[in-house]
């Protein structure tokens, strides 16, 4: 993974690192990828000095690519992000609709098919607490078993047309459904993703830094550009609540 990538493989070799590889995230990923973009422009000035230390023109380069791929990786999961809460609020809407329709289905059909022992015994199976996939094919089996015995429900004065809506639920929320599981896979994908392409920038920047600190370490003026001011910030912050603390 140290090894200088192409734009070709980069997404390959991002994709390769292995879960227990993958690094913490313990920075903010727009404020990390602000802090690599200084990072890349403050060395430019260096390279002649980092030269020395086997620091050339390609890990520059590298580096560049490395803060693309996680630029991309970032936004991918960002906006997957946002798109969750709308998908999720569908669902929620349908099945709120479809849960309220079954039970006025069972309720009828339970008093229509009281004298047919065979026809109870599916509907009790219907009306067990259920996952969301069992919701979606349960309005289908309801329309079905409706249309089925349609003379028996008649003969309540059932409203035939709960049985075309019945239906078209099945059909919308498996739909919807479908959307909403397919997003928590890709979902998890993304993020996995963006994981892993920020331990693969990572990995390079802490090489690039290191080998900064020690080329730098009797130059302030230079060194500073090899050193995360969140972390500083945040390391400041606190030793001064230590302090308070303290007192």
């Amino acid at each position: 993974m140290n090894a200088i990538s192409t734009q070709m493989n980069i997404s390959e070799i991002i994709s390769n690192i292995k879960k227990e590889e993958i690094l913490h995230i313990s920075i903010p990923v727009d404020v990390y990828l602000q802090e690599a973009e200084d990072l890349a422009r403050w060395m430019v000035k260096d390279l002649e000095e980092l030269a020395k230390i086997g620091i050339a023109q390609a890990h520059l380069d590298d580096l560049q690519a490395r803060i693309s791929a996680l630029r991309e990786a970032q936004t991918s999961w960002v906006e997957d992000k946002k798109s969750m809460p709308a998908i999720q609020e569908k669902w929620n809407k349908i099945a709120k609709t479809a849960e309220s329709l079954e039970q006025d289905l069972i309720a009828s059909y339970r008093f229509a098919f009281r004298e047919h022992p065979e026809l109870l015994d599916k509907i009790n199976k219907i009306a067990r607490k259920k996952k969301q996939v069992d919701l979606v094919m349960d309005m289908g089996k309801l329309a079905m078993l409706g249309e089925s015995n349609s003379s028996l429900l008649e003969t309540i004065g059932f409203d035939m047309s709960q049985l075309k809506q019945a239906q078209e639920l099945s059909e919308e929320s498996s739909d919807i459904l479908a959307q909403l599981n397919n997003f928590k896979i890709d979902g998890k994908e993304t993020k996995r993703f963006r994981d892993q392409a920020y331990t693969y920038l990572k990995l390079l920047i802490d090489q690039i830094k290191e080998g900064g600190k020690y080329v730098f370490r009797n130059h302030p003026d230079r060194l500073k550009g090899y050193k995360s001011e969140y972390v500083s910030k945040k390391n400041l912050h606190a030793r001064r609540k230590a302090t308070q603390t303290q007192k």
